[in-house]
């Protein structure tokens, strides 16, 4: 700062004086800063006081105005961060929102908010990979079994003589290398059902749900309740929500099973249509409580029905925070 004071009263008093360099300048102006300093000094008026005096009050109005616009930015609001949940709505804040439709009539109702913890989770595959082996290994009976060398029925007599044949030994005519003999680390019965996690089953559930509401393939309903168990009954209200000849799983809220639900649902099997008897295409129906919701049948089957008082029962189960 003080080399460009320097130079602007230098030029102001010489102005022939023009330096090849900053560091030229600099010795150049050496010698001239002893009579500055006596020119400012005195009273009078002179060019190189006049010189210093622009010089001085550039550097005031630089000093002002960077005071100046300072003062501005501390009065001026502060611009909200985009971090900030009033400047930027995180989108995983946003609630989940679904029709809420008759069941018999298929007419909207009204607007149902959803947990977005339970319906608006990102699925993960190898949950659900692990979740489908758990429930498929609770179905296996363990019973197979093979018998053993005690079990086989036959002679405990040595066949042949242990030398001299020039052919390999023998003890028993029930070695396993021999027809009838016995199995060799054959299965027995054992259970065979495979630990999970609570947690993780969980999170599975979570995420077979999340991909039904992704998929577009979740509707939800006033109340699956029927009055009567005919199977027409219930082939009207699916016709009337489009949901005949398609495999749907249907899940009630309610703590007392729907009787009449389960024994309609019953009448309906997979089948192909049959012109010579006059039989339409049919599709299994599978109803559960909410309660004992499972991943397989979640995944097997198109699409998911779920009532109020179902949706309600889930998020009371599988809400996480």
């Amino acid at each position: 700062m003080q080399t460009t004071l320097l130079l602007a009263a230098t030029r102001a008093a010489h102005p022939s004086f023009a330096p090849r360099s900053v560091l030229s300048s600099v010795f150049a102006a050496a010698p001239l800063r002893r009579s500055l300093a006596t020119t400012v000094a005195a009273p009078s008026v002179s060019p190189s006081a006049s010189s210093s005096s622009a010089a001085a009050s550039l550097h005031s109005s630089s000093v002002s105005s960077s005071a100046l616009a300072s003062q501005q930015q501390s009065s001026a609001p502060p611009v909200p961060s985009p971090y900030t949940a009033a400047a930027v709505r995180q989108p995983w804040t946003q609630p989940l929102n679904s029709f809420l439709r008759s069941f018999a009539t298929a007419a909207p109702l009204g607007i149902l908010e959803l947990d977005r913890s339970v319906f608006g989770s990102t699925p993960r595959k190898d949950l659900l990979a692990r979740a489908i082996r758990y429930e498929e290994a609770w179905r296996l009976q363990g019973t197979e079994s093979t018998k053993n060398l005690g079990q086989v029925r036959g002679s405990t007599r040595k066949p042949f003589q242990q030398k001299g044949r020039g052919k390999a030994r023998v003890g028993t005519v029930r070695a396993p290398q021999w027809r009838g003999g016995y199995i060799v680390h054959g299965p027995r019965p054992h259970l065979q059902t495979i630990d999970l996690p609570r947690k993780v089953y969980a999170s599975a559930l979570r995420s077979a749900l999340s991909a039904k509401f992704l998929q577009n393939q979740l509707l939800v309903v006033d109340s699956l309740h029927l009055d009567s168990p005919l199977k027409a009954a219930l082939a009207d209200r699916l016709a009337a929500n489009d949901l005949l000849n398609r495999k749907v799983y249907l899940l009630y809220g309610s703590e007392e099973p729907e009787q009449n639900l389960v024994l309609a649902s019953n009448k309906f099997w997979n089948r192909e249509a049959d012109e010579a008897r006059d039989l339409p295409q049919e599709k299994q129906i599978l109803v559960a409580s909410a309660r004992n919701v499972m991943v397989g049948p979640l995944l097997e089957n198109e699409l998911l029905v779920c009532d109020k008082a179902a949706i309600e029962a889930l998020e009371e189960m599988y809400h996480v925070e």
